[in-house]
């Protein structure tokens, strides 16, 4: 069980055994940058972080290349395992509230990228369903599950490099929420609601976009509900990235 210490700032850190140091990493897309690496034995961090009295909190998510899963149904704002097998690249983890605001950061160190490898690096969180979340994920290279629907979610944005993503924003939304996607030479799969108006804007060099399930509008892509349901979502792509596809839930598609 990971325990939990506070300084006198009001910053939680992960402490014990099982704990996430303390630090402020990188952002690195594109892929591996440094140094072959050398492996060593798997190991496996799991922690469970207490929302604490914060009513909102942001998250920021940064893993180079590797493979992450974000869902829902966690007992606390975030449960979770990160999987590795290279010593250094422990992931960093803070937490902090201000007030009824808080922020978590979970990111890989700074530095501990190469260019190869037989690597194992796999991030699988859940994030609590009744707390009000922004969610930034800075993902390089390397496939993203993320499961959004279940979640009170305010914004959401992502930055994929050469990787593969697929994210689900098909839940029964009660209010508005704005995503962006930024991305390099990879495919990302949007999957939407139909009940709930769509509006999405592509822009960037993009290799190819597949919305079949969707009509034109101008230069946006919307759903049949777009224009007439309370609730909107607003989505905008931009970027190099190598392909789109937008889908409906309950719509025809890749499993």
């Amino acid at each position: 069980m990971t325990n939990l210490r506070r300084r006198l700032d009001g910053t939680i850190l992960l402490a014990g055994a099982t704990a996430l140091a303390l630090s402020h990493g990188g952002c690195f897309f594109g892929g591996f940058s440094g140094p072959f690496v050398k492996t060593g034995p798997t190991q496996t961090e799991t922690f469970s972080v207490p929302v604490g009295k914060a009513k909102s909190v942001r998250v920021h998510l940064k893993i180079g290349a590797g493979e992450l899963e974000i869902a829902g149904g966690a007992k606390q704002l975030m449960d979770g395992t990160i999987t590795y097998n290279v010593a250094d690249w422990k992931p960093d983890m803070s937490y902090s509230v201000d007030g009824s605001n808080g922020t978590l950061m979970v990111m890989q160190p700074e530095g501990t990228h190469s260019n190869g490898g037989n690597i194992k690096y796999d991030w699988n969180l859940r994030f609590s369903d009744k707390t009000q979340l922004g969610i930034a994920v800075e993902m390089g290279a390397g496939k993203s599950q993320l499961n959004l629907s279940g979640l009170d979610l305010q914004d959401f944005s992502m930055e994929c490099g050469a990787g593969d993503a697929t994210v689900d924003l098909s839940g029964p939304w009660k209010k508005n929420l704005s995503a962006t996607f930024q991305g390099g030479v990879g495919s990302i799969r949007i999957k939407l609601p139909r009940e709930v108006g769509v509006h999405v804007t592509v822009d960037g060099g993009l290799g190819s976009i597949n919305a079949a399930d969707f009509k034109r509008d101008g230069d946006a892509y919307v759903n049949d509900a777009y224009g007439h349901s309370k609730v909107t979502l607003e989505v905008h792509v931009e970027g190099g990235i190598g392909s789109v596809s937008l889908e409906l839930a309950g719509a025809e598609g890749p499993a």
